[in-house]
């Protein structure tokens, strides 16, 4: 049956209806389907070259054998109706001159192959939720509709960018690149296949929900783009990756697994790896992870079980606000041999400022086993003159803070106003500290006047030594408000 040059079909009322042949539309005519299911049977064929309008939510049912198919190179159109357009068991076929429109509800094909345009207004589904859907050929989605991928698969076999994807369980597949152009999100299902799966620049990725699987596929953010992980553990399989240029922030406590030949994180030099909002652990189980550029521990910890690898452009960000890991810093955990290089930053949380002898083990392992060092390393200044060091030693990396100002006063006393000649005398020389910190490798020399023989000294916390009349005191600290005596003898 054919619809051609001043004709118009419409098929209507509540009824079931059987279509068992073809049924074709030409040019600029329209077949208009406002009621009652279709039953296709093993002849039924719709080839559409006008407009097909389907004006509710109806249904498209496999009825009988063969393959019912419906082919569309003119508009294919779902005009009313706020639920499901629905092909059950009917492919659709839309080539690059066809445009599939979704004005009203959703449009849920079974097996698809697409091409040409899909139009999807805002508000509106496209829904996988069964079958394949096969990208084809060169497709554009103009709109901002959502495609939903529920169940089945979607199959990329030609470059397509999604302004909007809701990808809630089944697999993305395919040898194509699959950019994500606005907002997508991921709460379950796999994606795999030879190809990959870009976010774009100024695009965002929602990773959130159930656990996900990358395999051999690889997610690449893009610069300007930003991943925004907050549920399920994503498991890399047979050389699953993610190659990061954009901002990859992970605000719970996941677990990026090895689920067999997985491939690495690497963080490239446009890219940030931030951990954030949680004092738990991201982990990522014997998956490597290589940094050229900003791995930024803000809370929580990385406990990379893979290795770790920072490169020259790369660096490491810490985060300050008290003194127990994980908690009030950040702090990189790593079992293999990591490998440093590139800047190692660390800020405080203001007002937070660390006092004298506060350690932060910014770089955790059981055994120190490492190579290379950071350079620089950025510090923020610290207040009453303390200073940093750091050191490797067997439990990981340690920025610790060294006592800075202290004022000192000396006082000297003499057991007597006077003293007759050959008898003894006694001076008391008492040092003080007024802070604000403690005083360390404190000495005091005071040397006698001429005359005094037989001279010794000592105190408290004082090793003294003389030299002819001269009398030399060393103590290694002295704490704030201290006061503290050398009596000297003669």
């Amino acid at each position: 049956s054919t619809i051609g040059a001043g004709g118009s079909l419409t098929i209507a009322t509540a009824t079931s209806k059987t279509l068992d042949r073809n049924l074709t539309i030409l040019g600029t005519r329209t077949g208009t389907w406002t009621g009652g299911t279709v039953n296709m049977g093993t002849n039924g064929l719709i080839t559409n070259g006008g407009t097909f309008d389907i004006a509710g939510d109806l249904t498209l049912n496999k009825s009988a054998g063969g393959t019912p198919t419906v082919t569309n190179t003119g508009l294919l159109r779902k005009s009313a109706g706020g639920l499901s357009a629905t092909f059950t068991n009917v492919a659709l076929s839309n080539s690059g001159t066809g445009t599939i429109q979704v004005q009203s509800g959703i449009l849920n094909p079974a097996n698809a192959s697409i091409g040409g345009t899909i139009d999807l207004d805002p508000g509106t589904k496209f829904v996988i939720d069964s079958d394949t859907v096969t990208i084809t050929g060169p497709t554009t989605f103009p709109d901002t509709g959502d495609v939903e991928l529920q169940a089945g698969t979607l199959m990329v076999s030609n470059n397509v960018t999604l302004p909007k994807l809701v990808f809630i369980n089944g697999i993305v597949d395919g040898a194509a690149v699959l950019t994500l152009g606005s907002a997508a999100t991921w709460a379950g299902g796999t994606m795999q296949g030879s190809g990959v799966t870009e976010v774009a620049n100024l695009a965002t990725l929602s990773m959130n929900g159930g656990a996900k699987t990358i395999n051999t596929r690889t997610l690449r953010p893009l610069s300007g783009s930003t991943v925004s992980w907050s549920g399920g553990n994503v498991t890399l399989t047979s050389g699953g990756n993610i190659d990061n240029s954009g901002l990859f922030s992970v605000a719970f406590n996941g677990t990026l697994g090895n689920g067999g030949s997985a491939g690495a994180f690497v963080n490239n030099n446009a890219g940030t790896l931030r951990k954030s909002a949680t004092t738990g652990s991201l982990s990522l189980t014997n998956v490597n992870l290589t940094n050229n550029g900003l791995v930024d521990i803000a809370l929580g910890k990385i406990d990379v079980s893979g290795s770790y690898t920072q490169g020259a452009s790369g660096s490491l960000a810490f985060l300050l606000a008290g003194t127990t890991p994980g908690t009030a810093y950040g702090q990189l955990v790593t079992t293999s041999t990591p490998s440093f290089a590139g800047a190692l930053n660390v800020t405080l949380n203001f007002p937070y400022q660390p006092l004298v002898g506060d350690d932060f083990a910014v770089v955790a392992w059981p055994a120190d086993a490492h190579s290379g060092n950071f350079s620089p390393y950025n510090l923020p200044a610290l207040i009453n003159g303390r200073t940093w060091s750091n050191a490797f030693n067997s439990t990981g990396l340690h920025l610790t803070v060294n006592g800075g100002d202290a004022d000192l006063s000396i006082g000297k006393t003499a057991s007597s106003p006077t003293v007759v000649t050959g008898s003894p005398i006694a001076y008391t020389i008492s040092v003080s500290n007024a802070g604000p910190d403690a005083a360390n490798s404190v000495q005091v020399v005071d040397t006698l006047p001429a005359g005094h023989t037989g001279i010794s000294a000592g105190g408290i916390g004082w090793t003294c030594g003389v030299a002819a009349s001269t009398v030399t005191c060393n103590a290694a600290s002295l704490s704030v408000g201290a006061c503290s005596s050398i009596i000297a003898n003669r």
